[in-house]
């Protein structure tokens, strides 16, 4: 899987068609003893950035190697079921090593 990031005006360019929009990105850490809930820090950060809340998002794909990790992340952010990985996330698709996030875009 791979996904090409490419501004607006290269898209058009290169006649490409517009799939998504990048709002805003963050990376955080958390302590070494807890890995794995990095989403439920990075979330909110990334969100607040975008200029947006929590309710405006209508997907939120929580891509990490176990479902308890997933379902923490969930239940701190206070996230709905519905939204939180629709089409199964990160181990539905089988968490191919270095690929996951391609994979989950793409499909």
């Amino acid at each position: 899987a791979a996904v090409l990031l490419a501004s607006r005006a290269a898209c058009k360019r290169l006649g490409f068609k517009v799939l998504g929009r990048l709002h805003s990105f963050v990376a955080v850490g958390v302590e070494p003893a807890i890995m794995g809930i990095g989403p439920a820090e990075a979330i909110p950060v990334a969100v607040e950035r975008a200029g947006l809340n929590l309710a405006d998002i209508d997907v939120f794909e929580i891509n990490e190697a176990f479902a308890s990790q997933a379902v923490y992340c969930a239940e701190k952010l206070g996230l709905p079921n519905s939204k939180v990985n629709p089409t199964g996330g990160a181990i539905a698709l089988g968490h191919p090593l270095g690929c996951t996030g391609s994979r989950m875009t793409a499909t």
